[in-house]
């Protein structure tokens, strides 16, 4: 099965991307708090892999693995939910942001969630989570 994915261009370096996105720094020690702020209670942490307890409901768990500032991989753990992974790739005088969905479905499941994306998902995910990202930038004159 393909990966889902969308993209888009951030007129800022890669680090500073990185950072705004993942709340973890291109350089030195994370905020543990800011990182809990984000992604919910720590449950456990090796290098710079991170297992979290999401604010929610369902509170899935998920493996975060942070290489900066290039890319952020998220498991879902011991869930049918989808992998993803972030990339940040210098283009130009900004960042190629790559976003990336692993379905763990297959068969005829999978071919549903991929028609899905394709025809409604895509555009749905890009106008959630790029936009605000893009406005953050503006607001700090990068535009």
């Amino acid at each position: 099965m393909p990966l889902f994915r969308i993209e888009a261009f951030v007129p800022a370096p890669p680090e500073q991307v990185f950072r705004h996105v993942t709340a973890f720094p291109a350089r030195g020690a994370p905020d543990i708090r800011l990182l809990e702020e984000r992604y919910g209670r720590l449950l456990d942490q090796e290098g710079d892999s991170y297992t979290f307890e999401e604010k929610s409901e369902a509170a899935t768990r998920w493996k975060y693995t942070f290489t900066p500032p290039s890319s952020r991989f998220m498991e879902a753990v011991e869930s049918t939910w989808a992998d993803r992974i972030d990339t940040f790739e210098a283009s130009g005088q900004g960042t190629r942001w790559i976003v990336g969905w692993n379905p763990k479905s297959r068969g005829f499941p999978a071919f549903v969630q991929w028609l899905v994306f394709k025809h409604k998902g895509r555009q749905q995910a890009y106008d959630r989570l790029v936009p605000p990202v893009i406005e953050a930038f503006q607001s700090q004159g990068y535009y």
